[in-house]
């Protein structure tokens, strides 16, 4: 296809594909975007039948991209740790590429043999945020077959934590906003969007 240019298979789960590509076009529900220098995606491939499946993990994604930034602008969030929605198909639904590695271990042992949780740095305040939004992030961030190592996770500066020091920094991206991994709370939801409209208007506007 013109505009997109496929690099790599990303990885499969229990409900989607994902491939990573170059691309300069973006379609979506409004149309199509081009662009003049490419930028690497990923093209969530879904599994599911339902119609419009790809335009609604869109909608899903880009709420969630959108209370991101009105925490940015707030100053309740200082980095960036979600990737942004970029376009969608009826099949399949396009994201930013996020550059690192998940599957870093939770837990380390001691040389006694005592299990040491690793702390990743902005982790619980990050998810405390969006879960007062009615938005759970922290689900579906352990291996199911090693509860031990995470996923959904990508770490983009993996210095690597130890028994002696279990820390992880900052520079990190929750990913994937499928219906399992990602729980929205819609009554709530709405109900923080009612109750702060006014902000929302002013943070979100135009510029």
């Amino acid at each position: 296809m013109e505009g997109v240019e496929f690099i790599h298979e990303g990885g499969t789960g229990s409900e989607a594909r994902v491939d990573a590509e170059l691309r300069t076009r973006f379609p979506g529900i409004g149309g199509t975007i081009d662009t003049y220098q490419g930028i690497a995606i990923a093209r969530r491939n879904e599994f599911s039948t339902a119609p419009n499946v790809g335009h609604e993990m869109f909608l899903r994604h880009t709420l969630i991209k959108k209370t991101r930034r009105l925490l940015l602008q707030e100053g309740a969030l200082q980095i960036c740790s979600c990737d942004a929605a970029a376009g969608s198909t009826e099949r399949a639904y396009i994201y930013e590429w996020a550059f690192g590695r998940d599957g870093f271990p939770w837990a380390y042992s001691d040389e006694t043999g005592y299990s040491i949780s690793v702390r990743l740095d902005d982790w619980n305040s990050f998810n405390a945020m969006f879960l007062e939004s009615g938005i759970d992030l922290q689900t579906d961030c352990t291996n199911p077959e090693n509860g031990a190592i995470s996923q959904n996770i990508v770490h983009q500066l993996h210095l690597g934590a130890s028994a002696s020091q279990p820390i992880l920094n900052r520079l990190w991206k929750r990913i994937d906003f499928g219906p399992r991994s990602i729980r929205l709370d819609y009554e709530r939801l709405l109900n923080c969007l009612r109750k702060n409209e006014q902000d929302i208007k002013e943070t979100l506007k135009v510029g």
